[in-house]
């Protein structure tokens, strides 16, 4: 039941699901994502890719979900960055996503 509702949330957050293995706890995914950069008002989209990870695992009576996000971006010089999405409220169910 945690699986589905977690292949849900990654979905209705415009995730496509890549991996889901019940058996291992396992789901990967991944989206598209275009996001302007900080330090411009309209532009240039930054195009980026955020790669999902999500761990799922019996813990005692309870269900434990690890899940990392990494966002990779590409800049006009085709440099990359890649980092860790460690926003808390990103990961929060009550955020509405």
């Amino acid at each position: 039941m945690v699986m589905k509702a977690l292949l849900n949330v990654l979905q209705d957050d415009g995730f496509v699901i890549r991996t889901a293995n019940a058996d291992l706890g396992l789901i990967t995914a991944n989206k598209d994502h275009s996001n302007t950069h900080p330090g411009f008002i309209a532009g240039p989209f930054i195009p980026q890719v955020w790669d999902c990870s999500v761990n799922v695992s019996k813990f005692g009576r309870q269900t434990k979900v690890r899940v990392n996000v990494q966002v990779t971006a590409r800049n006009k010089l085709n440099e990359v960055k890649a980092y860790e999405l460690d926003d808390p409220g990103y990961y929060e169910t009550s955020s509405g996503r």
